[in-house]
This record gives structure tokens, C-alpha cells and sequence, in this order.
């Protein structure tokens, strides 16, 4: 159990030193020292944050769904990128704990009662190095000696980390839902249809592009702190190794992200990463009401992407206007380019055109597809 008073005694000197270091991870290449410093800040802010917010879980952490020591002696490891299938960081960090949650009886999918007539508790759920949350939150829960119950394949040399996102969403009677219910995202995190069903899912939710910048940050820290034990050729998610599972899934920019995890370029300078600071955290965080509110503008349909020949022909109208997609080209998919170059578009012509602004969200929705038209005839090109 984690000394609550003496993570208290540490906040202070904890939040100044990580604050600078996570803003270096992102601009300069950390000492070992500084990031394993980091990460020593990280893990007491992530309990101290628990205990604040989550008080009837301090006991349950560090959570017992681990294998202590067990990468310790391994000089190469893997890393696995996963998507919670939840809505909120608060849901995943209580399923990561090791608290008891009460068995359901298969036949009435009611509470099971043990002889006593109180609820049978079982240990559930599995376990996670790291946890991102929405608005990009990083949180600290497995030591990285320790492995985590993620994935079997990779429980014992992989680290691990937990992106919040729902990942598959389905329409029902109107309304948008998750597996474990109503999806209440719908404004902030449009549900995005995908040009090819992914494992047999239609729609998923998008990841924040804060996720992105953090997973980026994270990444350089521990190796950083780690030295020599990731490379690329081990870099993965979730769905490479089990056929069953969507996570991360195809709106997850992975190619692009381990890519700069391995970079020294500050992240900002990226061009990709441009693409998205220049429309701001993106799709619109929960704290944006001017922001959903415009992308509400779409209508019900904007998050739907439009059938590959019409997907095209917003590629080509967008590298005519000079926005670069320097891999794909107008290849009629939603990949992290286009997103980004329909993200960068938006924004410019909000800029132009205030008075007929539009959510910079990356969706090639209708409303989209018309303000590309109206830049092509502005500019005198033709897609």
C-alpha cells in the first residue's frame, strides 16, 4: 500500500521537476538520470492522484495482477499500445487495481451470492504499465521490472499502456453506444465510420491527438530511462498479436508515432504533429463547447467517412490546395496524413472565412467537402 503521507511531503519539488522533464521529453533527448527522475516523479504523482481522487482505491494499488521482477533480467522487450474499450482514465485505473469486483450468475446475469447471502468477490480485469488518458494524462501503475497482464503473449517482455478510448461503437435506437452502454461522447468524439469495417466494427471512437503527443513522450522517456532494450521491429498494439482484438485499430497512428518515439526531432516540429497543433487538440476535447458546437455544423452524418472514390477526390482537392500527403496520396483511405491534412485545411479556412467557421476535427464530412470546393474555385484549381 502506498504511503500517502509521504507522496504529500514530495508533491511540490515532484510536480515542479516532472513538468519541466516532460516538457524536454518532448524538445531534447533526456539523461538517463532525468528520466529515470521523471519516471520516479511520475509513479508518486500517478498514487498521489489516486489518493486524492480515487481514495477507496489506495489500498488496491500497486495492483497484485503483476509479475514482480519478471523483466528485470530481460535485456530486449517488447511494447504493446492497447485501447481500453472504456470511456473514462478514472473506470480503466479502478479495472487495473486489484480491487474484488462481485461474480455474476451466468443464468440471470445478477450478483452471485456466496452461503453468507453476500455477493461472491472475484479478482478481475488485468493490468497495465502505463494509462493515457483523453486529454493526455499519463499515469504510472506497474513498475517497469514488474509485467503486467495485458496480453499473454507479451505478459512477460512487453511494457504496456492503456489508451482511453471505447473503441467499438454501434447505433441504437438513435443513440450511440458502447458494449457497456451509452456513449456520451457523440459531440466531443464523433463516432467515425471507417472506409473498411476493422474486424468486423464499423465505427469506433476517435483517439485524442493528446494521446498521440503523450504516447510519443512516454515512449522517449522509458527509453531514455531504459537505454538499448526497445527497437522498432518490437514496437506494437494490441491487435498484433490476437486476432479477436481492435485495439489500437486503424484510426491509431502507430507507423507515425513509434516512428518519432525513435526520432530525436522535437515532436513539434514533426510535420504530421504540425498538422495537428495548428488545429489544436483535436478531435475537440470535453472542455471545448465552442468547439462542439461547430462541429455539431456537420451535422448527424460528419463523422461518417465518406466511400473511398469520395475520399479520393478529397485527397486530390487537398494536394491541389497544398496540403501534403507525402505517403498515402489520394489513395481513398482515412490514415493519420489525411486526417492531419483535412485537420490543417480546416483550420486554414476558419481563419480565412471566421464568419463561416468549421470544427477543425479531421472528419471529411459534407461540410467539409464543401468548404474544399469553395477553396479550389477561391484558388482557381481544379482536383
Amino acid at each position: 500500500m502506498i504511503d500517502v503521507e509521504a507522496l504529500k511531503s514530495l508533491a511540490a519539488e515532484d510536480e515542479a521537476a516532472w513538468n519541466a522533464l516532460w516538457q524536454k521529453t518532448g524538445e531534447a533527448t533526456l539523461t538517463q538520470d532525468e528520466a529515470q527522475r521523471a519516471l520516479a516523479c511520475l509513479w508518486r504523482r500517478t498514487h498521489l492522484w489516486i489518493a486524492r481522487h480515487m481514495p477507496d482505491y489506495v489500498a488496491d494499488f500497486p495492483t497484485c495482477k503483476r509479475y514482480p521482477g519478471i523483466l528485470k533480467p530481460r535485456r530486449e522487450l517488447y511494447w504493446t499500445d492497447h485501447g481500453t474499450e472504456g470511456l473514462t482514465h478514472e473506470g480503466t485505473l479502478a479495472w487495473f487495481s486489484s480491487r474484488r469486483w462481485p461474480v455474476n450468475d451466468p443464468a440471470t446475469d445478477k450478483p452471485l451470492l456466496g452461503p453468507d447471502g453476500q455477493p461472491v468477490l472475484k479478482l478481475q480485469g488485468g493490468s497495465t504499465h502505463f494509462v493515457i488518458a483523453l486529454d493526455g494524462t499519463v499515469f504510472y501503475l506497474i513498475d517497469l521490472g514488474d509485467g503486467a497482464w495485458h496480453e499473454p503473449k507479451r505478459n512477460r517482455d512487453s511494457w504496456s499502456v492503456e489508451m482511453v478510448n471505447a473503441l467499438d461503437l454501434h447505433e441504437e435506437n438513435g443513440e450511440w453506444r458502447t458494449w457497456c452502454g451509452r456513449y456520451p461522447y457523440v459531440e466531443s468524439y464523433p463516432p467515425v465510420e471507417l472506409t473498411l469495417p476493422w474486424r468486423g466494427t464499423r465505427f469506433m471512437q476517435p483517439y485524442d491527438a493528446r494521446q498521440a503527443v503523450a504516447n510519443i513522450k512516454l515512449k522517449r522517456l522509458v527509453m531514455a530511462a531504459q537505454p538499448g532494450r526497445l527497437a522498432p521491429a518490437r514496437m506494437s498494439q494490441h491487435s498484433d498479436w490476437r486476432t479477436d482484438k481492435l485495439d489500437c485499430g486503424p484510426l491509431w497512428p502507430i507507423a507515425e508515432i513509434n516512428a518519432a518515439a525513435f526520432s530525436t526531432t522535437p515532436i513539434a516540429e514533426l510535420a504530421w504533429v504540425k498538422a495537428l497543433s495548428a488545429a489544436g487538440a483535436l478531435p475537440a476535447s470535453l472542455e471545448s463547447p465552442d468547439s462542439q458546437a461547430l462541429a455539431a455544423r456537420e451535422g448527424n452524418l460528419s463523422s461518417v467517412v465518406d466511400p473511398i472514390a469520395s475520399l479520393r477526390e478529397v485527397q486530390q482537392a487537398l494536394l491541389v490546395l497544398g496540403y501534403a500527403l507525402p505517403l498515402s496520396g489520394a489513395d481513398g483511405h482515412l490514415g493519420p496524413e489525411t486526417a492531419a491534412a483535412v485537420r490543417a485545411f480546416q483550420a486554414d479556412w476558419t481563419k480565412a472565412h471566421p464568419d463561416d467557421a468549421i470544427a477543425a476535427d479531421g472528419i471529411p464530412g459534407a461540410e467539409t467537402e464543401k468548404r474544399l470546393a469553395a477553396a479550389c474555385t477561391e484558388r482557381g484549381v481544379t482536383p
